[in-house]
């Protein structure tokens, strides 16, 4: 019983890119990569057991964080984003 209680495993990974000097929660758990991100930015791959558990963490860094991978993430997160920003949250 007590092992149904447990959080789902980490299971899918995102590539984020991090300004530098910034997100540095999300940088702890996030393991350095090797990938083309703009200027003043660093890779990052994040593990996740679900969308709903990293979008609004990755929301709430705003610019200093920008989701490369997976498209489904990064059309969550900017939905999210698009609707904080019109005013409402989705």
């Amino acid at each position: 019983a007590w092992a149904r209680l447990e959080p789902a495993g980490a299971d899918e990974i995102a590539t984020v890119a991090i300004r530098v000097g910034r997100a540095r929660s999300l940088r702890r758990r996030a393991e350095p990569i090797d990938a083309d991100v703009p200027s003043g930015y660093e890779a990052f791959a994040v593990s996740y057991a679900t969308a709903g558990d990293i979008v609004g963490e990755l929301c709430a860094h705003g610019a200093d964080v920008l989701v490369l991978a997976p498209p489904a993430l990064r059309s969550a997160v900017i939905a999210e984003l698009t609707a904080v920003a019109e005013g409402g949250a989705s």
